[in-house]
């Protein structure tokens, strides 16, 4: 069993939200989801020290936190399983995080730069959950290049999105449902941050 720390949900409800959004899409991406158990971190800080913990008891854990801004290619170097997001999280974020004493690079994962960005593969996904007054001219990027649109346009762009719709964006209520409404492979296909996580799962 392996345990995945994911950044978000913060209560109960949420908590339930973000385990049965991730839940649904690593089955779609053909996950053996009873070999992984999904905890929800809460606050950014709050995952890491539970994983931290995972990782000083010796059983097996993962690490899923969005990297809040561009990874450059100085972290992106050779295979994607040699790529280097502690070193990305030690000294290009504003975490300044080490690496437990056992864990190795293909442990830790990063959102590029937001779970959001995601989103950006499939607006046809946005458009149905949010209704035919869903504008996805106002989402910056293509699904081709999620990795490169800032977590601040992205938010925004969905705020702008869906400004006449019955809802507008609100990340406590929609976020996790839209995740697991998305196509792994788009996700995939759009991200290789993404991608590198799929590949390290069961």
């Amino acid at each position: 069993m392996v345990k995945i720390y994911v950044e978000g949900g913060g209560h109960k409800s949420l908590d339930s939200e973000l385990r049965r959004a991730f839940r649904q899409l690593f089955d779609k991406a053909g996950v053996v989801v009873q070999s992984i158990q999904i905890v929800a971190g809460g606050s950014r800080e709050e995952t890491f020290e539970k994983f931290q913990r995972e990782c000083s008891q010796g059983t097996a854990a993962l690490l899923l936190v969005d990297s809040e801004g561009p990874v450059s290619d100085a972290y992106q170097q050779g295979a994607p399983e040699d790529w280097s997001p502690w070193g990305y999280l030690r000294e290009a974020s504003g975490d300044r995080w080490q690496a437990p004493p056992n864990a190795e690079e293909t442990d830790c994962h990063l959102m590029v730069q937001c779970m959001e960005n995601w989103f950006l593969v499939s607006p046809q996904t946005l458009q149905q959950y949010f209704g035919q007054r869903f504008n996805q001219r106002h989402l910056p990027g293509t699904p081709a290049n999620v990795e490169f649109q800032d977590k601040t346009a992205v938010l925004e762009g969905l705020r702008q999105a869906t400004r006449r719709c019955s809802k507008r964006y609100d990340k406590s209520r929609d976020s996790f449902k839209v995740l697991g409404r998305l196509d792994p492979g788009a996700i995939r296909a759009g991200s290789g941050w993404a991608d590198r996580l799929f590949r390290a799962l069961p």
